[in-house]
């Protein structure tokens, strides 16, 4: 690279580069240089570019996305937000989250067909002040604001959001503090299609504190890995992780199989057929793809959700790739079919999406 970086974000871009933002060039100073200049890697020919024309100071780790329309949008954590366009490498108007600029916040992208993004916790005073419960929703392309919905039900700073194979983001972990004092042990998932976060009603929470740098990851049968982070003395750096079952596994349900001719690569906009088995009187009803995992500070720089068009005939579940690279950058994905009471199959496919 032209410039050293600490903390930044790589965002794998819908032609398979890879843009890299902001970042501190030295670490040992205060206040810390920013990287201000993105720059982008070729895997092709092993060369990096800078683009000083999208020259910007971003808060480090910034929560950028790659929309539907194949520009790239800055969602934060500065309350004020922005689009960048990749023809130009040009940034937009600001637009406003309404959340406060808040350090150790975390975002995911819940709607890639729609570009729509979830918001949710920090501290709007970096390093010092307590966290905040609230949560906020950007519309996608079809409506480019941000709006308020149902706050956290838990206020959180230094957690993870995951989202589920049926579309849901659950948080995990994080503490209501500046210190591992006060932890979050009891996981909460947001619903897309009412607005509110519920707190998981079973009883049993985390067996420890988890905040600063630990790591929750999406797990091909359906649970969620929370791993790692950093916890109150005498065991500073947790060496370990727990498994958490969401909503959808509780009561062991039966559950639907992928079976035959599962792809393993998918080409954008192809259809392709594979079989099932589900459980007697339940219907398959959704299909979706999940992206692999690159999570790091309480925000995963490729995690993003894709909904498929499905059909169901001939005992056959027929789906349609993603119709573009700006809704789906090439990349591994995970593959499931969910039942008409939400519960994902046993095991989703890993599969290759690409041009």
């Amino acid at each position: 690279m032209h410039l050293g970086r600490w903390y930044p974000t790589c965002t794998t871009l819908p032609d398979g580069k890879v843009a890299v933002f902001a970042g501190w060039t030295a670490n040992n100073v205060s206040p810390p240089p920013n990287a201000d200049i993105p720059e982008i890697y070729d895997p092709a020919t092993d060369t990096w570019e800078q683009k000083p024309s999208a020259t910007r100071v971003q808060e480090i780790y910034p929560f950028m996305f790659v929309m539907p329309d194949g520009r790239l949008f800055d969602a934060g954590p500065n309350r004020f937000t922005h689009f960048l366009d990749p023809a130009t490498w040009t940034w937009g108007a600001a637009i406003d989250s309404i959340l406060p600029t808040c350090a150790d916040s975390s975002a995911v992208m819940f709607d890639a067909v729609k570009g729509k993004i979830l918001k949710a916790g920090g501290a709007p005073v970096s390093g010092t002040g307590a966290a905040t419960d609230t949560t906020v929703v950007f519309g996608g392309l079809d409506d480019p604001t941000w709006s308020a919905i149902g706050t956290l039900k838990l206020a959180r700073r230094d957690h993870n959001m995951v989202v589920l194979p049926d579309g849901k983001v659950v948080a995990i972990g994080g503490t209501q503090g500046p210190t591992p004092k006060d932890p979050v042990m009891r996981a909460e998932v947001f619903d897309p299609t009412t607005g509110e976060w519920t707190v998981d009603p079973v009883t049993e929470t985390m067996a420890i504190p988890r905040w600063y740098h630990s790591t929750a990851s999406l797990m091909r049968d359906g649970r969620v890995i929370a791993a790692g982070g950093n916890n109150d003395l005498p065991l500073y750096n947790c060496q370990n992780c727990q498994y958490y079952r969401p909503p959808y596994l509780y009561g062991n349900p039966q559950r639907p199989v992928l079976t035959t001719n599962v792809p393993t690569e998918m080409v954008y906009a192809q259809e392709y057929s594979f079989g099932f088995l589900h459980e007697v009187g339940r219907q398959i009803t959704r299909a979706t793809l999940t992206r692999l995992t690159s999570v790091t500070h309480g925000f995963d720089q490729d995690q993003r959700f894709v909904p498929l068009k499905m059909t169901i005939g001939g005992g056959q579940v027929h789906v349609e790739a993603p119709a573009s690279a700006s809704i789906a950058p090439p990349g591994y994905y995970l593959l499931w079919i969910l039942d008409d009471l939400g519960v994902p199959c046993s095991l989703a496919a890993y599969v290759r999406v690409h041009a």
